[in-house]
C-alpha cells in the first residue's frame, strides 16, 4: 500500500540476519518473519503492523507473502512472513542487518533472486549471444573451470596482458623462476629469465609459453592482426570477473604461443606448437588456419597429438563451398563449420561430409587488441567455442579421455534447421553444453525421478524404493552417456568407479528420468 506510515528503525544487532552468498537480490524489497507474538496483531496487507519507531525508512508497501495460508503454512508460521518494499535506493543488506536485531521479528533476508542458471558477473555478458545458445548458464550450474586444465591456440599470438585474459595464461612452474605466477621478462633474479631451459622441453625461458616463428619466449602479436586477442577470449576469457566477457570453460588456463603473423602461419612454427602442447599436457587445442592441401607433416603432427590423448581443432574455412579444408579435414582434427542466430550454415562457411560439428560464428563479441573488446565472425572463432566446451567437459569429468569427450560433443549436437545438416554436411549439428547426455536410448528425460531417488553413502549407491516394480530398471551411466554397471534397488557398490560425474538413468512405467551422481571416494 503506497504511502503507508510504518516506519523501520535501524537497529544494531543481528541474531536473525540471513545474508546471501553470491545471490542477487530485488533493488528495494527485503523478507521478514515476525515473531509469534505478533501473530495477532497482524493483517494480511499490513497496514495494522505497529511502527518500529518514531525515525528510520519508510516502508512503500507490506504484503503477507501467503494470502491464504493453509493450515501447514500456519504450523510453520508461514503466516508470519511479509514481503517489504522500500524505495529502490535502499541499502537493503544494511537494512537486513540492523532490522533482524529487532525483538518482533525471528529473521530477515533481502528478496533474493535464486539463479535457474550460472551467470558471470562480466559486464559486456550480455553481447555474447552464443553463450546461452549453446546452453552455457546450465552447464556452469554444474561445474566451473578447472585451473589444472590446459587448452592451446595455434595461431598469431594474442595480447596476453590484456586485463581479461592475463589470469587465465598458464604458467610453466619450471620455468618461473620467482615463483609468482606471472611471467616477468627481466633478468633473474628481477625475474624469470636466465637464458637456460629449466624444464628441459626444448625451449629457453617459455614461462607462458613461446614464440615459434620468431624463436624467443615473448609471443606477442603483431600490431595489425587482432585476430589472436580475439580468438583466445572466445575460447577462455576470465569469467566472472566483474567486468569485460566470458567463454565456456569459466577459467582454465591456455598457453600463449605465436606461431605466424597476418601473412600467414608458419607450418613447421605450426608443428612445433603442436608438439609443445603435447608436452606441456594440453587437452585440447585450436588451430586457427587452414589450407586446400593435407600436407603430411601436418597430419602427422595432428595424429601424434590425437595419440597422446590431445584433441586438436580447427576450423571448416571459408570457402563457402564443398571442399575439405586443411588440418580440419584430417581424421584426428575436430572440424568445425559455424553457424548464425538462426542456427543455419553462415554464408561464408565451409561444408561437408567431413565436418565434425558446427559452432556459433556470427557477430561474436570478445577481447580486441591490447584492452577492447570488438565482434567478429568465422569458422576460426567457432573453433575456439569448441575448445572451450572441451575445456568445461574436462573440467566437470577429469577422468574424460579425448575420445569419450569428442563422441559427447557430437552425442549432444542439436539439430539445426537447414538442408546442409540433413544431408550430412554439418556434423552432428549445432554444439550444446549439456550437462547430462539426454539422447540416451533416443528419449528426452521427461522429469528428475521420483521412485529412483539415490545417493551415495561410503562407496555404496542406494537406490530407493525397494519395492519398484519388477520390470522398472535403472542403470549408471558414464559422461558420454555408456552404461557401466546396472542398479538394483538397495546398496550398489560403486568403489570400483573412477571419482567423478555421472548420471543415473531409470525406467519407471516407460517413461525415461536422469539423475545426476557425483562419486567422490
Amino acid at each position: 500500500m503506497t504511502g503507508m506510515t510504518l516506519i523501520v528503525v535501524l537497529l544494531s544487532a543481528v541474531p536473525g540476519e540471513i545474508t546471501p552468498v553470491g545471490d542477487r537480490y530485488v533493488p528495494g524489497q527485503m523478507i521478514v518473519k515476525f515473531a509469534a507474538a505478533m501473530r495477532g496483531e497482524l493483517g494480511e496487507s499490513g497496514t495494522s503492523i505497529p511502527e518500529f519507531g518514531v525515525s528510520g525508512i519508510p516502508v512503500l508497501r507490506c504484503e503477507r507473502i501467503l494470502r491464504r495460508p493453509n493450515q501447514h503454512a500456519l504450523a510453520h508460521g508461514l503466516d508470519l512472513q511479509y514481503l517489504l518494499t522500500f524505495d529502490p535506493s535502499v541499502d537493503v543488506p544494511a537494512l537486513v542487518s540492523r532490522l533482524s536485531s529487532s525483538p518482533v521479528v525471528e529473521y530477515a533476508c533481502p528478496d533474493v533472486l535464486l539463479p535457474l542458471d550460472s551467470v558471470p558477473g562480466d559486464t559486456l555478458y550480455h553481447e555474447q549471444w552464443h553463450l546461452a545458445d549453446i546452453n552455457a548458464p546450465r552447464a556452469w550450474a554444474i561445474a566451473h573451470g578447472d585451473s589444472n586444465v590446459l587448452t592451446g591456440m595455434i595461431s598469431d599470438a594474442p595480447h596476453w596482458t590484456h586485463p581479461d585474459l592475463e589470469a587465465n595464461i598458464a604458467i610453466n612452474a619450471l620455468e618461473d623462476l620467482n615463483g609468482n605466477r606471472r611471467f616477468d621478462a627481466l633478468w633473474y633474479p628481477d625475474g624469470d629469465l636466465n637464458g637456460v631451459d629449466d624444464d628441459t622441453n626444448g625451449y629457453i625461458d617459455d614461462v607462458i609459453g613461446y614464440d615459434f616463428y620468431g624463436g624467443d619466449p615473448f609471443p606477442e602479436p603483431t600490431e595489425d592482426d587482432p585476430a589472436g586477442t580475439h580468438c583466445l577470449g572466445v575460447q577462455n576469457a576470465i569469467s566472472d570477473n566483474g567486468t569485460g566477457v566470458a567463454a565456456p570453460p569459466w577459467n582454465v588456463r591456455t598457453y600463449a604461443m605465436r606461431c605466424g603473423d597476418s601473412m600467414g602461419i608458419s607450418l613447421s612454427a605450426a608443428i612445433s606448437a603442436i608438439s609443445y602442447c603435447v608436452t606441456q599436457g594440453v587437452w585440447a587445442f585450436s588451430m586457427n588456419f587452414g589450407s586446400l592441401t593435407p600436407y603430411p607433416p601436418l597430419a602427422d603432427a595432428c595424429l601424434a597429438a590425437w595419440d597422446a590423448g590431445s584433441i586438436p581443432c580447427a576450423p571448416a574455412g571459408h570457402s563457402a563451398m564443398e571442399i575439405p579444408v586443411y588440418p580440419a579435414a584430417y581424421d584426428s582434427v575436430i572440424a568445425v563449420a559455424d553457424c548464425g542466430r538462426d542456427h543455419r550454415k553462415t554464408p561464408w562457411s565451409s561444408y561437408g561430409t567431413w565436418i565434425d560439428v558446427t559452432a556459433p560464428g556470427d557477430d561474436i563479441y570478445s577481447t580486441a587488441s591490447q584492452s577492447g573488446y570488438d565482434y567478429r565472425d568465422g569458422n576460426i572463432p567457432a573453433c575456439n567455442i569448441v575448445v572451450g566446451i572441451l575445456a568445461w567437459y574436462k573440467s566437470a569429468w577429469p577422468d574424460i579421455t579425448n575420445d569419450s569427450a569428442v563422441h559427447l560433443l557430437k552425442n549432444m549436437c542439436d539439430t539445426m534447421p537447414d538442408s546442409l545438416y540433413w544431408a550430412g554436411k554439418l556434423g552432428a549439428g549445432r554444439v550444446r553444453m549439456s550437462v547430462l547426455p539426454y539422447g540416451i536410448a533416443g528419449d528426452e528425460p521427461t522429469s528428475l525421478p521420483r521412485t529412483a531417488a539415490a545417493a551415495i553413502v561410503h562407496r555404496v549407491l542406494a537406490l530407493g524404493d525397494r519395492g519398484r516394480k519388477t520390470e522398472d530398471r535403472a542403470a549408471l551411466l558414464d559422461a558420454c552417456g555408456r552404461k557401466v554397471m546396472d542398479l538394483h534397488a538397495g546398496g550398489n557398490d560403486v568403489s570400483s568407479l573412477s571419482p567423478g560425474v555421472y548420471c543415473m538413468a531409470a525406467s519407471t512405467a516407460g517413461r525415461r528420468h536422469v539423475q545426476r551422481i557425483t562419486i567422490a571416494h
